[in-house]
Order: structure tokens, then C-alpha cells, then sequence
């Protein structure tokens, strides 16, 4: 028995068109992470806000003293990320919530 043309056909269009949706939102999202502005950078300098280890937790005061763009605190077996962000200073504190160690990540 011999299959019509147009049914072969049909069948090869079906099998393109989601091939082509796929590259088609590829192609939109490489467009969109080209435009897109590059992140700003942050920079976090840990040295001046180790004169506060031993004393409380306070977060304003820590951003100040290390310039960060976000202070993390991490108080005992709290599970964390290991994600590096260049901005961020991670505190760690204890039972009380003083600080016990800190680091830029």
C-alpha cells in the first residue's frame, strides 16, 4: 500500500515545528542575556569588621565597617549555602548571637 505524499508531508512538519519552538526561545534568551546590563560589582573587605568579633550581631554596623552590599548571618548549625557572592559578608554568631567568626563570600 502506498502512503500519499501529503501525509509524508504533514508528518516531517510536525516533527520541525517543535524543534523550531525550541531554537526560537533559545535564540530570544541569548538575545535577552546579551542586552542585558552587566551586574554591578560589589566589593566586601572583611579586615575592618573583625574588630567586632566578640561583640554583639549588628547588621548596619557591619555593612559599614565592610562595605558590603549584604551582610549574611549564620548562627549555629544553620545549614548554608556555599554560593561565593563577591558583596556579601558572612557572620557568624553564637548561641547569644555574638560574633564569633565573619569572611567576605
Amino acid at each position: 500500500m502506498r502512503v500519499p505524499s501529503f501525509a509524508f508531508a504533514a508528518r516531517a512538519l510536525l516533527a520541525a515545528v517543535p524543534a523550531t519552538l525550541v531554537t526560537g526561545c533559545m535564540t530570544a534568551s541569548a538575545a535577552q542575556h546579551a542586552d542585558a546590563a552587566p551586574p554591578t560589582e560589589q566589593t566586601c573587605n572583611a579586615e575592618p569588621a573583625k574588630a567586632f568579633i566578640g561583640q554583639r550581631f549588628d547588621a548596619a554596623t557591619l555593612q559599614k565597617a565592610s562595605g558590603a552590599g549584604q551582610v549574611r548571618k549564620v548562627n549555629p548549625g544553620e545549614a548554608i549555602s556555599m554560593l561565593f557572592m563577591n558583596g556579601r559578608l558572612t557572620v557568624y554568631v553564637d548561641a547569644q548571637g555574638t560574633i564569633t567568626a565573619l569572611s567576605c563570600s
